[in-house]
């Protein structure tokens, strides 16, 4: 293609669908305009499509659109938003300009009607919108985040904050967990009082820290004090993300990533 558009001065434009990851997106390649209208394979990722106006001369004019479904709303599954089209709202626009009272006749939508508007309002706004105020844990506040392999067979790395004092616990293989493990007891032991504060949406670090510390022959009183944190803040603030993950949150307030293109479940197959 590229050499045709070389030897064909000319084209002047080329639309495509590929790569999905390049996708809406529109460049110049000497006279064509190069439109790549694709979209991304992520259930969860918004439609989009290109309007090309084409003038006497063959330069091109493109105008981007945006079709986003309502089932790319975090919370809202396949069968939630079957419900929704069936009462006439199929996009995010359409559901952040529903009322509260119409949403409260669908059934079994998974989350509370104010949730799901509210994340709706700020897909389309673009920026935070507060639910109601978050009910935080008191005192001290440790924050755990751990890595493990693909089969949560074994813990390769922890990390845990207590303001400014860091720890990283790194077992290079299964052999080394139980040492980490045993550090981390040691850490938190010098904050007896402080709660310890991770973010899944599933506990994942209470159940599988509880699960290899017993493996081990380990004390697991210390999971009784891990708090989930997306269990607190889902219900109380909305964000424009296609998902309330770890890394997506960080995105979206700005944290800058050592390695963008990674996320944990590729590391622990690295």
């Amino acid at each position: 293609l590229r050499r045709f558009l070389i030897l064909h001065r000319n084209v002047a434009a080329v639309i495509c669908g590929h790569v999905h990851r390049c996708g809406g997106q529109h460049k110049q390649f000497g006279r064509a305009t190069v439109v790549n209208a694709s979209n991304h394979d992520d259930y969860k990722a918004g439609g989009r499509f290109a309007v090309v106006d084409l003038d006497r001369t063959g330069k091109a004019k493109v105008e981007w659109h945006q079709i986003r479904e309502v089932s790319i709303v975090p919370g809202i599954a396949e069968a939630s938003a079957q419900r929704l089209r069936g009462m006439g709202v199929r996009t995010v626009e359409e559901l952040a300009a529903t009322s509260i009272i119409d949403l409260q006749r669908v059934p079994y939508l998974g989350h509370s009607p104010q949730v799901l508007k509210a994340r709706a309002q700020a897909i389309v706004a673009g920026k935070a919108k507060f639910i109601r105020p978050p009910v935080l844990p008191v005192g001290r506040r440790l924050f755990l985040d751990i890595e493990t392999d693909p089969r949560q067979a074994y813990v390769w790395l922890i990390g845990v904050v207590c303001g400014e004092d860091y720890s990283s616990l790194f077992a290079e293989t299964p052999n080394q967990e139980r040492e980490i493990l045993r550090h981390f007891l040691q850490y938190v032991d010098q904050y007896p009082n402080a709660t310890i504060l991770s973010l899944s949406g599933s506990e994942f670090e209470k159940r599988v820290l509880s699960k290899r510390l017993a493996f081990h022959g380990l004390p697991v009183d210390v999971c009784k004090r891990i708090v989930d944190l997306f269990w607190i803040l889902t219900p109380s603030i909305a964000l424009p993300t296609k998902s309330y993950r770890v890394k997506e949150v960080g995105d979206f307030f700005g944290y800058s990533y050592k390695h963008p293109d990674l996320d944990g479940s590729e590391v622990a197959s690295l």
